[in-house]
């Protein structure tokens, strides 16, 4: 199986690649992350809201500067990695991805500015529904192992968008675009798994409407932030649904 030739646009003033999504959501683009005080700034309310850090996992709470620094260096990094694999084919089209560079939300102004919105991460599915734990490693490896472009590769998305723009079809026309643009023809997936908690509704409805399906629902421990129980771990529930090609 060949891939598609990878496909974005850029920015002429930037020189920053981008995708932008289609009408209703034309102001919407997705681009790789940025090392600015401009998105850390945006960043650390967003990761502060318990609207938004109640339906994630593992992550600093409070949220603070250093954090957001330190996760959009790293982030950054990797997204440019992916990149720089691409184009050091000899074509666009010569090799799989081996991952979306395509990750945070942003919002363009009339003036041409942007505002960072969320983000929409994409990385090999870490078999959360397994409690066996030698299984569960035994299959990460696996899963792991797989050169890039291998049907088989079981992948994940993991989102969030900041509270003043929710419930408006924002992440479900970005999980659409993603799946179309670069999940099928860049990274030849077939295989995506996701784990919303339990109680999260929309995420779920933005799974579903592309064409993911409602599996099971299972218990998962997990590390928490403090304000989700009393020492900052538990057990918490969450829905698997699946996508196939």
């Amino acid at each position: 199986m060949t891939p598609a030739a990878h496909s974005w646009l850029t920015n002429p003033r930037t020189n920053e690649p981008y995708i932008r999504l289609p009408a209703p959501h034309a102001r919407i683009i997705l681009t790789p992350p940025r090392t600015s005080d401009a998105d850390a700034a945006a960043l650390i309310p967003i990761m502060n809201d318990p609207r938004v850090v109640k339906w994630l996992g593992v992550l600093p709470y409070p949220y603070e500067p250093k954090h957001a620094l330190e996760w959009l260096q790293a982030s950054t990094e990797k997204a440019y990695g992916i990149l720089r694999d691409i184009e050091a084919a000899p074509d666009r089209g010569a090799r799989f991805s081996g991952g979306c560079p395509f990750r945070i939300v942003r919002e363009v102004k009339e003036d041409g500015s942007d505002v960072y919105l969320g983000d929409c991460r994409l990385a090999r599915w870490t078999f959360d529904d397994v409690l066996d734990m030698e299984e569960k490693d035994r299959l990460i490896k696996e899963n792991e192992a797989r050169a890039a472009g291998d049907s088989e590769i079981e992948w994940s998305f993991g989102d969030y968008l900041a509270p003043s723009h929710h419930g408006r079809g924002i992440m479900s026309a970005v999980i659409k675009i993603l799946i179309e643009q670069w999940v099928i023809p860049s990274m030849g997936a077939k295989k995506i798994t996701v784990s919303p908690f339990e109680g999260n509704h929309g995420s779920v409805r933005v799974f579903e409407k592309n064409g993911f399906v409602l599996e099971k629902v299972v218990d998962y421990w997990r590390t928490l932030p403090e304000y989700k129980g009393k020492d900052g771990t538990g057990i918490v529930r969450i829905n698997i649904l699946r996508w196939r090609k």
